[in-house]
């Protein structure tokens, strides 16, 4: 079987699963999954941009929100934008680069931790795929790595 991201994330996923990191009982760890909110949203096209950027499609930009939400919901409580608590908030924003070979997609990520002015900017990453689901695996393996460092304190 190839080495995958996803394959990767499974075996951390099912690591942390019967290995719970911390004091916290087994019943505890099973409940308390980090909420996390998922806002996706397609770039803006400018005159200023060169004619080879595309907006992506509002199909292409639901398909990327509910993709990370199924892959990063065994790890995270996915909660709605209203939601009041203290929450990992991952921004996304995607657009469309025409290439010789197609199109390749573009996204800019943040993440941060926090609600409103009190919120602090963990990590501001681009990614280039050629896929939606690649850019939902990148992004994934990135969370899981993140949560992972945190729980170790490595963070």
């Amino acid at each position: 079987m190839p080495l995958t991201v996803r394959s990767i994330f499974r075996a951390i996923s099912c690591l942390c699963l019967f290995f719970p990191i911390g004091v916290a009982t087994r019943a505890q760890t099973k409940q308390s999954k980090p909420p996390l909110i998922i806002k996706v949203e397609s770039e803006r096209i400018n005159l200023t941009q060169p004619s080879t950027v595309v907006e992506p499609s509002a199909l292409e930009v639901k398909e990327l929100q509910e993709t990370l939400k199924r892959d990063l919901g065994s790890i995270f409580e996915i909660i709605p934008e209203s939601d009041k608590r203290d929450c990992l908030e991952l921004s996304v924003v995607i657009e469309k680069l025409k290439t010789a070979d197609g199109y390749l997609f573009i996204g800019s990520s943040a993440i941060s931790v926090g609600k409103g002015e009190s919120d602090l900017l963990i990590t501001h990453n681009p990614i280039a795929q050629p896929t939606i689901k690649r850019i939902s695996s990148a992004l994934t393996f990135q969370l899981s790595t993140m949560y992972i460092q945190a729980a170790f304190g490595k963070l």
